[in-house]
């Protein structure tokens, strides 16, 4: 699950600006799936990401992904029985925020809207047999908003931004119990296509609830590209009879290109 990969900065004038961005980082996090384990599984994971931005004076848009592997292992009494899982997560964003004001005089800009994110996530254990691999898909609307603000660092001018958004309504597809496919794979007459739409659980946050935050500190270089070093936390909870709990906080550096 993936709420805050987007453009966070607005330019005077009506020119519009539009960015192609890649990079990586590092991130540490896991998931808590009782079909599995009643424990915390956590570890590193590497991360990459990439997007395209628009940016002008009213709206900022975007479409993002981000991808992450690593392993992760029990967070409680880890190693004796040398347990772990192999973990993969994946997402797509698009985003659409309009400008809504400013705070403190001009200082402050302040944008809202909204996102549309699509996010996965596989994992394996090493040990188990029958619940050895579980996968998810969690695609989500959500709320978001965008605060950002201009400071200078020994004459250098820095854009400083931070961005959340929670999500109101969510499309999920994954296991009930253990079972490593979605309930909807257990009717062997229908083809693929109709047992991922039958697997479709739709909730609302009594359901399912999240959140994410990122901070991000921008510099323009003399080229008009962008360096962005950014640190981004995110957490879900999916409450069904296998609750899936996530959670993830990583830093990463991207270099925004000026098209």
């Amino acid at each position: 699950m993936t709420f805050l990969q987007g453009p966070q900065e607005a330019y005077a004038g009506n020119n519009a600006k539009r960015h192609i961005g890649f990079g990586g980082g590092w991130e540490v996090g896991g998931l808590r799936d009782r079909g599995i384990s009643p424990l915390y599984y956590s570890g590193h994971h590497a991360l990459a990401r990439a997007g395209y931005y628009y940016i002008s004076d009213s709206t900022l848009a975007g479409i993002s992904t981000n991808f992450s592997w690593g392993r992760i292992i029990p967070a409680i009494y880890p190693g004796p029985d040398g347990s772990e899982m192999k973990s993969i997560r994946g997402s797509l964003d698009f985003r659409l925020l309009r400008y809504a004001g400013n705070l403190f005089g001009e200082k402050i800009r302040l944008h809202a809207g909204g996102t549309m994110a699509s996010s996965f996530g596989f994992y394996e254990h090493n040990n188990l047999m029958n619940s050895a691999r579980k996968s998810y898909s969690f695609s989500t609307i959500n709320v978001t908003g965008s605060l950002s603000g201009d400071i200078n660092i020994t004459g250098r001018d820095f854009r400083v931004s931070f961005t959340a958004g929670i999500p109101v309504l969510s499309f999920i597809v994954r296991p009930a119990h253990s079972y490593i496919k979605p309930d909807g794979f257990l009717d062997h007459n229908t083809g693929k296509l109709r047992s991922l739409f039958s697997s479709i659980e739709t909730a609302s946050m009594k359901s399912y609830t999240g959140a994410g935050t990122e901070i991000s500190v921008e510099h323009t270089l003399d080229s008009g590209n962008k360096v962005r070093l950014a640190y981004r936390w995110q957490y879900s909870d999916h409450r069904s009879v296998n609750r899936l709990e996530t959670g993830m906080h990583g830093i990463s550096v991207k270099t925004l290109f000026s098209l």
